[in-house]
C-alpha cells in the first residue's frame, strides 16, 4: 500500500493505493464489434492440441480472456513470440500467431477463453455493405505487417486505379465495394474504410432563399459601435485572466487550417506581427500547384485559416485592442493545409506529420483543428483512432477539435436530433468543441433560423424556428453538432461562442468575406470552426495559469479536466424550462457537454485542487482520497485520462476503464455523469453533489480494467480536479 497526502482547500486529503486483489472482477462471453457481437458459441475452432487451432491462411486472431488481462499474462504470451495489437472489448486483443509453439502457449494459458480468426468481415467498414460505388478507400495495416507487399497485392484488385502509400501503415486506393473486400482479405490488413472527405466547419448555410440576409443594423466599421462581445472572448470571461496578467505568454498553439493571410511573414496583418513562431506547409499535393501559379506557399485564399488564427493569437493592433484573440500573448505555429488543386483542405493520413512535428519540433502544447469529416456521424473511425494514438504517445499535447455543424431537427420536435458529431471530434482524447451563441445583434447574419437556406426543413419548428444565430448567449447554435457518439460517449465536451464572431480577414485577393465584413481588416463568421480556436486560446491561457501556480508541466488530461471542471453550465438553455426546453438535464449532457468555457472560474483553482497522476493505476488498483465536508457544501470532482487508442472495428472505443466515485462514511456511493452506477464508456467523468451530512468522504479511483497501460508502468495515468465550496 502507498499513501500520499494532498491538501484541498486546507483540508487534508490522504491518498492510498490498494492492491490488485481488491478490484471487482467480471467475466464476459461477448466480443463487441461494430457490425456484430461474437458469442462463445460462435467462436468454435477445430480441435488441435488442447483447445485452439490455427485457421488456414490466417495469422491474425482475436484472443479473448476470461477476465481483465494483467501484464504478467500478456508478457507470458509475448515471450512466446505472440504479437499483441489492438484491444477489442471485452477482454480481448487482436494478436499475430504464426508458429506451432505459439499455439501451444495459447493452449497452455488457462485464462484464454476463445480464439477467433480476424476475418475479412471484421476488417471491413459497415459502409461497404450498402455502397458498392467506386470511391477513395483508406487501408490500414498492422505495424508488423509487410505494408509494401500489401501495397503491391492491392494493385491486383485495382489495376486501373491509383494506389498510394500515404503513411507508414496506410495506403489510399480508389476501389469499388468488391475490390475493398478483396483488399480487406489480405492478411496483415487491420481495417478498410472509405477515405474521409474533410472540410472546415465554417457554417455556410448563410443565405435566405439564395440571397444574403440584410436584416438588422449594419456595422459602422470604425470600432465605435463595438459592444465588447464581438470577438467571443467576453462571454468566456477572458478579462478575469487578463486582469491577472495572463494572456498565454510562454505558450505555443498550433493551428492547422487553410492558410494564413498573404503567406508572407513580412506582409501579414499587423495583428499577427510578432505572433507567428513558425509555419509548416503541409497542403497535400498543393505545394506543386502553388509553385506553378507563383502563389505564396502558405497564403489563405479561402479566409478560414486567418479568421481562426486571429481568434487564437490576434493581438488587436489594427483595432486598438478592441478585437483580439483569446491568447494574444501566445505564439502561433501554423500548419498550412490548403490544396490548390482541390480548392479545399486535404490532410495526409500521416498524423505524426500533422500533430507531432508541431509539438516535438516547435513546442506547441495545444493543437487547434476546425475541420473534420461530416460522414458516419457519431462513429469512432480510423481517423479518430489515429488521433487518439497521437494523444496517447504525446500526453502533454492537448488536441482540440470542432464537433461539426450537422445539428438539425429533422424529426420536428423542436429539439436538435442526437448523434451528429463528426470525426475526429469523436476521438476520446481530444477536447471536442460545440458552438454556443455569441451576443451580437448587428452585422454578420441576423436572420431567423427558419429563414436560412433549407431552414424550414432543418429548424422549422418552434422555438428553434424563430431564434437567431446570436440573440441569446444562454443557448447553443442550432447547427452545432451534438452527441452522443454511437457508443454512448459525451461529445462535445465543452462549448464556446461560435456565431457572428469577429476576427481577422485574409488579405488574399481571392479570399471570402465569410459571414460579411466588419471592415477591411475584420470579418464576421460562425460555426464550430469559430468556437474551437477560442477554446484553444483559453487552453493556452489556462495552461499558463496552471504553470503560474506550480504545475510546471501540466498533462493534456489535467488541462482538459481543469477546463471542464470550471466550465459554466448553460442548463436549461436559451428557451428556459417547459416546452421547448433546450437541455433536458444539467451538465454533462450531449448538447453542451460540461458547459461553456469560463476563465473566471478557471483562475480560482488552487494548486492543492489538482492531481496530475503520471504513474497511474494498473488493473485492480485503487486509490482513495479522503476529505471532510459539512452538510450543504458542494463537492465537485472531475476525472480525465488519456486513454489508449481503440479499434475502428470495435463497438466501444474505451480501452482502459478507470471508475470515479465518492463514498460517504456510511458507505453510500455517488457516481459520475449523473449515473447510478460506474461509467463504462467515458474517459471523462464528473461528480457534482451536495454533501448530505457532516463527515468524512472518499474520492475513489478504481482501475477496473487496464489492458493497455503505459509501456513503462503498465498503468493508466489520470488527472483529478477537486473543489469543495
Amino acid at each position: 500500500m502507498r499513501a500520499r497526502d494532498f491538501a484541498f482547500l486546507g483540508v487534508l486529503l490522504t491518498a492510498s493505493t490498494l492492491s490488485a486483489g481488491e478490484v471487482i472482477k467480471f467475466k464476459t462471453e461477448t466480443l463487441r464489434l461494430n457490425d456484430q457481437s461474437i458469442n462463445q458459441k460462435l467462436s468454435g475452432t477445430e480441435a488441435w492440441g488442447t483447445r485452439f487451432a490455427p485457421t488456414a491462411g490466417r495469422q491474425y486472431y482475436i484472443v479473448q480472456f476470461t477476465e481483465p488481462v494483467r501484464p504478467v499474462q500478456k508478457q507470458r504470451l509475448e515471450r512466446a513470440g505472440i504479437k499483441f495489437h489492438t484491444y477489442v472489448p471485452d477482454d480481448a486483443f487482436i494478436v499475430r500467431v504464426t508458429e506451432t509453439y505459439q499455439w501451444a502457449a495459447l493452449n497452455a494459458q488457462a485464462n484464454v477463453r476463445a480464439v477467433v480468426p480476424y476475418s475479412v468481415r471484421l476488417r471491413l467498414s459497415e459502409h461497404f455493405k450498402y455502397n458498392s460505388q467506386r470511391q477513395a478507400v483508406l487501408v490500414r495495416a498492422f505495424k508488423d505487417a509487410p505494408i509494401d507487399s500489401l501495397y503491391s497485392a492491392a494493385k491486383l484488385f485495382a489495376l486501373d486505379l491509383r494506389i498510394e502509400k500515404v503513411a507508414p501503415e496506410m495506403f489510399l486506393v480508389d476501389a469499388n465495394g468488391s475490390a475493398a473486400k478483396a483488399i480487406a482479405n489480405l492478411e496483415g490488413v487491420e481495417f478498410v474504410e472509405p477515405a474521409p472527405r474533410l472540410t472546415n466547419f465554417l457554417f455556410e448555410n448563410d443565405d435566405t432563399q439564395g440571397k444574403k440576409p440584410s436584416k438588422g443594423a449594419q456595422p459602422k466599421g470604425d470600432y465605435s459601435d463595438l459592444t465588447g462581445y464581438e470577438s467571443g472572448t467576453k462571454l468566456m470571461n477572458f478579462d478575469a485572466a487578463y486582469a491577472r496578467g495572463l494572456s498565454g505568454q510562454g505558450q505555443k498553439v498550433a493551428v492547422a487550417d487553410t492558410g494564413l493571410d498573404v503567406g508572407n511573414s513580412q506582409l501579414l496583418l499587423k495583428d499577427f506581427q510578432g505572433q507567428l513562431d513558425s509555419v509548416y506547409a503541409l497542403g497535400f499535393f498543393g505545394i506543386t500547384a502553388f509553385q506553378k501559379w507563383n502563389l505564396p506557399r502558405w497564403s489563405d485564399p479561402q479566409g478560414h485559416g486567418t479568421h481562426v488564427s486571429g481568434s487564437v493569437v490576434g493581438n488587436g493592433a489594427l483595432s486598438g485592442g478592441r478585437i483580439r484573440g483569446g491568447a494574444y500573448g501566445a505564439k502561433l505555429v501554423f500548419e498550412h493545409l490548403w490544396n490548390a488543386l482541390l480548392n479545399n483542405i486535404f490532410i495526409t493520413p500521416d498524423f505524426n506529420k500533422l500533430f507531432v512535428k508541431a509539438h516535438v519540433e516547435k513546442g506547441a502544447t495545444v493543437h487547434s483543428n476546425s475541420w473534420g469529416a461530416a460522414r458516419d456521424l457519431g462513429s469512432y473511425d480510423m481517423m479518430s483512432s489515429k488521433v487518439d494514438d497521437v494523444a496517447w504517445n504525446n500526453p502533454d499535447l492537448l488536441i482540440v477539435f470542432a464537433a461539426g455543424n450537422s445539428g438539425q431537427d429533422l424529426d420536428r420536435d423542436g429539439h436538435i436530433d442526437p448523434g451528429s458529431v463528426s470525426s475526429p471530434g469523436t476521438a476520446k482524447n481530444v477536447l471536442t468543441v460545440g458552438a454556443s451563441k455569441n451576443l451580437a445583434n448587428f452585422g454578420g447574419i441576423q436572420e431567423q433560423m427558419k429563414g436560412l437556406r433549407d431552414g424550414a426543413r432543418k429548424w422549422g419548428v418552434e422555438p428553434l424556428a424563430s431564434s437567431r444565430l446570436s440573440d441569446n448567449p444562454g443557448g447553443m447554435a442550432a447547427f452545432s453538432s451534438v452527441g452522443p457518439t454511437r457508443d454512448g460517449r459525451i461529445k462535445p465536451e465543452i462549448v464556446a461562442p461560435g456565431t457572428n464572431i469577429v476576427s481577422l480577414q485574409s488579405q488574399h485577393k481571392r479570399s471570402s468575406k465569410l459571414w460579411g465584413a466588419y471592415n477591411q481588416h475584420y470579418a464576421y463568421a460562425g460555426g464550430t470552426s469559430m468556437a474551437t480556436p477560442l477554446t484553444s486560446g483559453a487552453a493556452a491561457v489556462s495552461r499558463e495559469y496552471l504553470q503560474s501556480i506550480g504545475v510546471t508541466r501540466p498533462s493534456a488530461a489535467l488541462l482538459k479536466a481543469s477546463m471542464l471542471h470550471t466550465a459554466f453550465d448553460l442548463f436549461p438553455g436559451q428557451f428556459g424550462f417547459g416546452k421547448g426546453q433546450e437541455f433536458q438535464t444539467p451538465r454533462p449532457n450531449t448538447n453542451e457537454g460540461f458547459g461553456r468555457v469560463d476563465l473566471e472560474k478557471m483562475v480560482t483553482l488552487k494548486r492543492e485542487n489538482l492531481i496530475d497522476e503520471r504513474e497511474g493505476l494498473a488493473t485492480g488498483g485503487m486509490r482513495n482520497y479522503q476529505f471532510y465536508a459539512k452538510q450543504g457544501q458542494k463537492i465537485q470532482v472531475t476525472l480525465v485520462y488519456t486513454d489508449a487508442p481503440g479499434s475502428a472495428g470495435a463497438a466501444q472505443a474505451l480501452v482502459n476503464d478507470l471508475d470515479l466515485s465518492v463514498v460517504d462514511q456510511g458507505g453510500d456511493t455517488f457516481f459520475p455523469n449523473r449515473l447510478k452506477a460506474p461509467d463504462k464508456v467515458n474517459n471523462t467523468e464528473m461528480i457534482e453533489m451536495v454533501a448530505p451530512h457532516d463527515g468524512e468522504y472518499t474520492v475513489r479511483i478504481s482501475a477496473q480494467n487496464v489492458p493497455v497501460g503505459r509501456p513503462d508502468t503498465n498503468a493508466q495515468p489520470y488527472a483529478l480536479v477537486f473543489t469543495l465550496n
